[in-house]
């Protein structure tokens, strides 16, 4: 086996402005990639990021999504439902290899499947809150659940946008403000930090949204795209360096 990949990065060359892209490989997965200073970071564009198939289900969340319907088919409730550790582990590790494939989509401007993929993050934190005991891994995880609930509510509202449904961008962004503001609190300062700064974008939003003219819309789409990129660029080792360490 070639272990040696001089040759592959010779072929693209590292240049910042064009560091992401997206290839068939050579048995016709489509994979997106980054090119890092020294390397290259790759996903599968559909599926499981990694491309595996965990419990030969397409993600760690589907089996468990199963687990629950067959659990609620017999007991008619899901009272009692809940993870070991391992389990919650496996959760935890599949939401760092979403988080990172959303990254590299949303810059792409694949918003689809940079919002499918957010969309998979928020049902992780919804199983985590909903069925790990409460523990300091626990809160650990779900600190981030505000910033997670901005991301996802981005991936909806630029589409939203780009077509200049403006009611439509008014319903999403009046949807995350409510459900922002509801979250269940956890007591650290990075929850509370994400909560306040990511109602502070919805709510700049909403209010650039109301002018109603195309010029704001369009500013507004670029501010958000910018917004976006940068704050998921400076979160990005930190996250999952984070989420690692929960143990």
């Amino acid at each position: 086996m070639k272990s040696d990949i001089t040759s592959v990065l010779r072929a693209w060359p590292y240049n910042p402005q064009k560091a992401i892209r997206i290839i068939t490989a050579p048995d016709d997965r489509k994979v997106i990639q980054l090119r890092l200073p020294q390397g290259i970071e790759q996903y599968n564009l559909d599926g499981r990021p990694d491309g595996s198939r965990p419990y030969g289900c397409g993600s760690v969340l589907e089996e468990f999504e199963n687990r629950l319907k067959e659990y609620t088919d017999k007991h008619s409730s899901d009272a009692g439902f809940h993870f070991t550790y391992k389990e919650y582990a496996e959760l935890r590790n599949e939401v760092v290899l979403y988080y990172f494939r959303y990254l590299l989509l949303f810059r792409a401007g694949a918003f689809e499947k940079a919002l499918r993929d957010s969309d998979h993050a928020m049902r992780i934190c919804s199983f985590v809150e909903n069925y790990v005991a409460p523990n300091h891994r626990r809160t650990a995880f779900l600190e981030y659940k505000p910033y997670i609930l901005w991301v996802y509510t981005v991936s909806r509202l630029i589409p939203t946008l780009q077509s200049q449904d403006v009611d439509g961008a008014e319903i999403i962004l009046k949807e995350a403000i409510a459900e922002m503001s509801n979250l269940s609190a956890i007591n650290t300062p990075s929850f509370q930090i994400e909560k306040k700064r990511s109602l502070r974008h919805l709510e700049s939003s909403l209010q650039q949204i109301g002018y109603r003219t195309s010029v704001p819309l369009r500013y507004l789409q670029k501010e958000l795209e910018h917004a976006a990129r940068e704050e998921n660029h400076e979160k990005a080792a930190s996250v999952r360096n984070r989420l690692h360490e929960i143990d």
